[in-house]
């Protein structure tokens, strides 16, 4: 049986732009419907990445990750301009 190593990419520029106004009673009524944004829009948010794992190996896993998070550093890089 395959492994599927699963991780999530947080698109950190949707995070630090989200600023919403909500006309509710108290804090707490915003707090909910703030959340209820995020669920309703969470892959706009973060991106699950799944990789299958033939064998588990630290020191390539470690290499993969390093591969990954250039790949998405490109990426996001590419989407500035």
């Amino acid at each position: 049986m395959p492994k599927y190593r699963c991780t999530l990419d947080v698109d950190k520029e949707w995070v630090d732009r989200f600023n919403l106004i909500f006309d509710v009673d108290d804090e707490q009524d915003a707090e909910s419907e703030a959340m209820i944004q995020v669920k309703e829009n969470l892959s706009d948010y973060i991106t699950v990445c799944i990789d299958e794992e033939k064998e588990i190996d630290v020191q390539s896993n470690t290499k993969e990750q390093i591969q990954r998070e250039e790949d998405r550093s490109k990426r996001s890089s590419k989407s500035d301009v």
